[in-house]
């Protein structure tokens, strides 16, 4: 795959996480507290997935936002200062999706509206990293 492949993919990837954050928004003003989470979980997932192939690193088949981040440390450091927030909204993959996982803690309004919060803060400072390095949108 050639390097502009991966420009394309990372782009068609941060697309799809941008759309997860307003999903998110949407199931919050619904209510809808647990696919809130789950929506700022994936968000996440495709933003770091969009920036390693900006890298052009291929996609990993994970869920987990944290191996995730490591993988994008290796390109570069200012991600360090996100894995509270990995570590946060891996634990809300598994439990939002499965009835018979049992989460830590209740999907309130509360913990959703923090969940959106730090996705989009993560999101938008992927989609910064990825312009600074594919240059805008044409």
């Amino acid at each position: 795959m050639s390097g502009s492949r991966y420009g394309a993919d990372a782009r068609a990837w941060l697309s799809r996480a941008l759309d997860d954050l307003k999903w998110s928004r949407h199931n919050l003003d619904g209510s809808f507290c647990r696919e809130a989470c789950f929506a700022s979980q994936q968000a996440v997932e495709k933003g770091l997935k969009a920036y390693l192939l900006a890298q052009g690193m291929p996609i990993k088949r994970t869920h987990s936002l944290v191996r995730l981040l490591r993988e994008c440390l290796a390109f570069d450091q200012d991600f360090s200062g996100y894995l509270t927030t990995c570590q946060t909204l891996d634990d809300y993959y598994a439990p939002t999706r499965y009835p018979d996982v049992v989460a830590a803690a209740e999907f309130t309004l509360e913990r959703s509206e923090a969940a959106l919060a730090v996705a989009s803060e993560l999101v938008n400072f992927i989609q910064a990293k990825i312009q600074e390095k594919l240059g805008p949108e044409s």
